[in-house]
């Protein structure tokens, strides 16, 4: 079947019509001023209502409930309710709803509204505000309708509260003094659901709301898992963490980042039910405004603390140190007359600077009988409690007590220095060399035996280099024994016979060998000698201060201990040869060079220790504990170059067995004094010897000689013949010379033409 022209054109009509129809209307269009009311009133009656009368024709009214919440469920219950009843309602009421954020009322009744005459019923709605309007139209009135309402909110913000004074614009203000502990209490009402609550610290007051948090909890309802999203104030990091579930649950949350200013980095307790906030151990940079900030996903609200925190003086007033002398650590006088010290000088720049008080602490260092009578006094005195600070103290590096006091470490133990009187061993050559006669006398016996058997052996073969006469020929064999033992002979003399070399060969191989054992022995007795170092404790009589670390450590090493009262007793017993050496610590015994500058160091002896300082009484405290560990810690260079510019340049002098073996030959030595000397002067009374013996003796013994021999000469009858042969001699040389030099004179004459007739025959060609 087809569709008429007219028919699809109706049909539009309607369409346009019915989207019309369905536009939106506000409700509140046309009410009535005297019959309307939009103040949140819980009892609504049709005009004119009072159970007998009737409502007025032509009449719109309209009654609004509203909540500052973000939701409410609303029941209206109609107790009576009687309208002109139609199909299409002439007279009705409807009732619609906002929720928040919405700008149009959504209608909840039907689409015709409620008519006619109706038992009591109830309506129920969820949102912000709710109306209820009522029309009446121009024919048939009735008694009308009586309602009442109520609302439970089921959705709001919260609305964090100040307990503190308010008159502060940024919140209220707080005052505090270093080190306290405080509690920041943020009242939060009106918060469903239930607000999670964010504390900030502010540089300055910002009034801006945070992220909403969202919480889930598993099914065991013990982990609960908080994670809060970037925002513009701040960035975190959360953590997992499981807990049991009580009326009051604290967790302990830290941040990454803080853009405007950094949370304390101490422990900070927040108590989720009534977001109460708590920092301990509070510092000065912790002054600031500080925010609470509750918020659910319907908005936040938020309240500001300022809180001020003052210095607070830890230190007393005036600080009483304990010490015993020990320089250069304690306090004594420098070359300039001045005080000085490596404690004295660190222990006044870090009170300074640790306890930073608006009245500075004064350090007394005299007075109560100080200094201490050695580490055995300062024991007694820390036992009694008679000073603030206790020095010097050597203790274990690991540990920070001592004697029930915190300790405080500054700097390591250098060690201890094992001083030695110096060996004054000159004839330590010689002898070296006379305990090893039983090898030479061997060695001596064993070379006369082989020349006397190289004898037997060559001289029926060699009698002219090993003669047969026993003696003479014995002597010569020991001549060969003796060369061919060291070397391997001068060849003055040598076997010629195969039983003769033979011999040779065997006495060549055990000579190398009496040679290298009367070497080892000499080089190992001088070995033995060297190396052997006196530098023991135990069983050493050696020295120390009384009650000092040194001699205990002495003693606790079965060491010989003699207790000394000064430095100088010990470098003059050591002198003396009453005591081996003395212990001294290496910082002591560096300062004090002029006291052992006749001394060896035998050895540093490490000991694995740190000087440091004990406070007692009043600064025996943790926190100052902390804060003068934290100064050390920031100025290990400072304590240092203190060490460096209270301690001489000290080098630990040559090793016992390396300036034994140097003494041997040092020039310095006395016993290498006197064998150059001695050399000199037997070499200056030979060379003067020789010469008086050439001059005084042997010249004018030669021209005595010269003379006799020359008068023997002339007055014998051989003489004369000789002087007659002479001169005829001498003629018939002289004549032969002659002769000689005439030929010679022509050869050159002839060879000087020829050559010259050659010379011009070439220019001719």
């Amino acid at each position: 079947m087809g569709f008429k022209p007219g028919m699809i054109v109706w049909v539009l009509l309607l369409q346009i019509l019915q989207i019309q129809c369905a536009a939106y209307v506000d409700p509140m269009i046309g009410l009535e001023t005297d019959c309307t009311n939009l103040n949140s009133v819980l009892e609504y009656k049709s005009p004119g209502y009072d159970g007998t009368n009737t409502y007025p024709l032509n009449k719109k009214c309209g009654w609004k409930m509203s909540t500052v919440a973000q939701e409410a469920d609303f029941s209206i219950t109609f107790h009576s309710f009687d309208l002109e009843y139609s199909l299409r309602c002439y007279d009705w009421v409807h009732l619609y709803k906002k929720l928040d954020g919405d700008t149009e009322w959504t209608r909840t009744s039907p689409a015709q509204g409620y008519c006619g005459a109706l038992n009591a019923f109830s309506v129920t709605m969820t949102g912000k505000e709710v109306l209820l309007v009522f029309k009446s139209d121009s024919s048939q009135v009735h008694k009308g309708f009586n309602a009442t309402a109520h609302f439970h909110i089921t959705a709001s913000a919260p609305q964090a509260q100040k307990v503190l004074d308010q008159s502060n614009p940024h919140g209220s203000n707080l005052t505090y003094q270093e080190y306290d502990t405080v509690t920041l209490k943020c009242n939060v009402s009106e918060d469903i659901p239930k607000a999670s609550i964010t504390w900030l610290k502010l540089s300055e007051p910002m009034y801006v709301s945070m992220p909403t948090v969202n919480v889930t909890v598993n099914s065991t309802g013990s982990i609960v898992n908080v994670t809060v999203a970037n925002s513009t104030m701040a960035n975190y990091t959360m953590a997992n963490f499981t807990t049991t579930v009580a009326t009051t649950t604290t967790a302990a949350f830290s941040t990454d980042d803080w853009d405007n200013s950094t949370m304390p980095s101490r422990m900070v307790q927040l108590q989720h039910g009534n977001g109460t906030l708590q920092l301990h151990k509070l510092q000065k940079d912790d002054t600031g405004y500080y925010r609470c900030v509750a918020t659910n996903k319907y908005g936040s609200s938020s309240v500001d603390y300022h809180m001020t925190v003052l210095e607070k003086c830890l230190c007393p007033k005036d600080i009483y140190v304990g010490y015993y002398y020990k320089t250069p650590y304690t306090r004594h006088l420098d070359e300039n007359n001045q005080y000085t010290g490596v404690f004295y000088n660190m222990l006044n720049e870090m009170v300074d600077e640790v306890c930073n008080c608006t009245m500075k602490p004064t350090v007394h260092w005299t007075g109560k009988r100080n200094p201490q009578n050695g580490i055995i006094g300062l024991h007694s005195a820390i036992q009694d409690e008679k000073f603030d600070i206790y020095l010097p103290i050597k203790n274990n590096k690991l540990v920070n007590k001592y004697k029930g006091y915190y300790f405080l470490p500054m700097f390591p133990s250098p060690g201890i220095a094992m001083m030695m009187v110096k060996d004054k061993d000159e004839g330590l050559v010689l002898r070296i060399v006379e305990s090893s006669w039983s090898v030479m006398v061997i060695a001596v016996l064993m070379a006369m035996v082989s020349g006397i058997i190289m004898w037997m052996l060559e001289c029926p073969f060699n009698p002219e280099e090993f003669p047969r006469k026993a003696i003479g020929g014995m002597i010569e064999g020991c001549w060969w024994a003796f060369v061919t033992m060291t070397t391997v002979g001068y060849g003055d003399i040598a076997p010629i016979s195969v039983p003769g070399r033979s011999f040779a060969l065997v006495w060549i191989l055990i000579g190398l060998v009496i040679t290298a054992i009367l070497t080892g022995v000499i080089t190992t007795g001088l070995t033995s000698s060297v190396m052997t170092s006196s530098a023991k404790i135990y069983g050493t009589k050696l020295g120390a201060i009384s009650n000092s670390n040194e001699y205990f450590f002495g003693a606790r090493r079965n060491g010989d201990m003699q207790e000394m009262g000064s430095f100088a007793r010990i470098s003059k017993d050591m002198k003396s040869g009453m005591i081996k050496g003395a212990l001294i610590d290496a910082y002591e015994a560096s300062y004090r060079t002029t006291d052992f500058e006749d001394f060896n160091v035998g050895k540093i002896i490490d000991d694995n220790k740190v000087y440091g300082i004990a406070f007692g009484r009043s600064m025996s405290d943790s926190i100052l504990y902390d804060k003068f560990e934290n100064w050390m810690e920031a100025n290990k260079g400072r304590v240092l170059r203190a060490v460096e510019q209270n301690v001489k340049s000290f080098k630990k002098g040559d090793a016992e067995a390396l300036a034994k073996s140097a003494d041997i030959f040092d020039p310095a030595s006395t016993y290498f004094k006197k064998s150059v000397n001695t050399s000199i002067y037997l070499l200056i009374v030979f060379i003067i010897g020789g010469l008086m013996w050439e001059y005084i003796y042997l010249r004018p013994r030669d021209r005595m000689l010269a003379s006799a021999n020359k008068l023997e000469l002339l007055v014998s009858e051989d003489g004369v013949k000789q002087a007659k042969f002479c001169k005829v001699l001498k003629g018939n040389v002289l004549k032969d010379v002659d002769e000689l030099k005439e030929r010679m004179a022509n050869i050159v004459t002839t060879k000087a033409y020829v050559h010259k007739q050659q010379i011009k025959q070439f220019h001719k060609q």
